[in-house]
């Protein structure tokens, strides 16, 4: 899950929480209305679909009740917990998805057991990193907020402390969450002397779940930006702004498609071809998951996914997530003609209108020029101007 996904995922649950509260109040007054004119009797069960009547289905007065009474307090824990939980998953996946472009900030001396049947059995090195990471990954899962935020402080330097949202509140949120399910809302003696509390039961009020929302998305795209700089730092000499970059993650391959993530495999448009390995900036493979990063020129990319669609079509295996990491920058000037545009970068605050002044003075036009900046933002090493932006 990446963080486009995480907002998407948090907009959902507060578009469920609004529709429902409005849902709520239309039915409970259709209730009221339908027996004030008599065309309802709510002593009767409320049957909305005629497969349930074998069911022992509340009856109008119940029904009216429960919406105005728990309908709500009921939705706003539900979703909580879902809110908390996409948190984590969205943290977990964070740590796998830098696993690819930094593996060096996982390397630590320490020793790590395998069966000697999983070495031999490995296809490849790739193999043998899946299998770290996915552990590292199920360790994370299995331990709580804080042993998350140590983990993303002493391997990355990310300190969830220096974000705008606030860490007790999120701190707090995972232990209502772990509160409302497994002790059903009642607080122990440990929650309640951690936060000072004298509560028994502990709510999840309107105020607080929109709250909620904010600092986790707040939180999430600090984490993102962070992580996000961390990947771009170690990028290769090689890395190239200019190229389509997408991130394919492959489920369920059925061993008649396993050439298709073969380095060798070919991909055709008209006579040109490249093989998939010129295109391949990582891998990750287990017997039958592969996730890879491709990185060139958009129509090769884009020809290559085509062909693993027709093999989800033919159902050899699953498209699980694609994930675009870059659009790529398109410039006309080639890279000699940008580091120009760079050493004619002042360092910033840049004045306004900075890219017309240099068009002016390089014989560029004002677009020529501003799309080399794109560049140099992308990937200031490469054009020498690490110290412009």
């Amino acid at each position: 899950m990446n963080f486009n996904q995480f907002r998407s995922e948090v907009s959902l649950l507060e578009s469920l929480y609004f529709a429902s509260r409005y849902s709520a109040d239309v039915a409970a007054r259709e209730l009221r209305n339908g027996k004030a004119d008599g065309s309802l009797d709510l002593a009767e069960p409320i049957h909305t679909v005629d497969t349930i009547e074998e069911y022992d289905a509340p009856n109008g007065y119940a029904v009216h009740k429960y919406l105005r009474r728990h309908y709500l307090k009921s939705l706003r824990e539900v979703i909580l917990v879902r809110l908390v939980s996409t948190l984590e998953v969205f943290l977990v996946d964070t740590v796998e998805h830098l696993f690819f472009s930094r593996k060096d900030l996982f390397s630590r001396n320490e020793k790590i057991e395998l069966h000697y049947g999983e070495v031999i059995s490995a296809d490849s090195i790739t193999e043998i990193w899946s299998k770290l990471i996915q552990r590292e990954c199920r360790r994370l899962q299995n331990q709580g907020f804080g042993e998350v935020r140590k983990f993303y402080l002493q391997r990355f330097g990310v300190d969830f402390a220096v974000s705008r949202a606030s860490i007790a509140k999120l701190e707090e949120m995972h232990d209502r969450r772990h509160i409302l399910v497994h002790r059903l809302g009642k607080s122990d003696a440990y929650y309640r002397h951690k936060y000072n509390s004298s509560e028994v039961r502990l709510p999840v009020s309107e105020t607080y779940l929109l709250e909620a929302f904010r600092a986790a998305l707040g939180f999430a795209n600090y984490i993102d930006r962070e992580c996000g700089r961390l990947a771009k730092e170690s990028r290769s000499s090689t890395y190239d702004p200019r190229a389509y970059r997408v991130r394919l993650d492959l489920v369920d391959i059925d061993d008649s498609a396993l050439g298709l993530v073969d380095e060798g495999f070919q991909i055709f448009i008209d006579e040109d071809a490249v093989k998939l390995g010129d295109l391949l900036e990582s891998k990750l493979q287990t017997r039958n998951e592969v996730s890879i990063v491709l990185s060139g020129e958009i129509s090769f990319v884009r020809a290559y996914l085509k062909v693993v669609k027709r093999a989800q079509r033919a159902r050899t295996l699953v498209l699980q997530e694609r994930t675009v990491l870059s659009q790529g920058h398109h410039c006309s000037l080639d890279d000699e003609e940008v580091k120009n545009v760079a050493r004619r970068l002042p360092s910033r605050p840049w004045p306004k209108h900075v890219h017309k002044s240099i068009a002016e003075e390089l014989g560029f036009s004002n677009k020529q020029v501003s799309s080399a900046i794109s560049l140099i933002l992308d990937a200031p090493e490469r054009f020498g101007a690490e110290d412009k932006v």
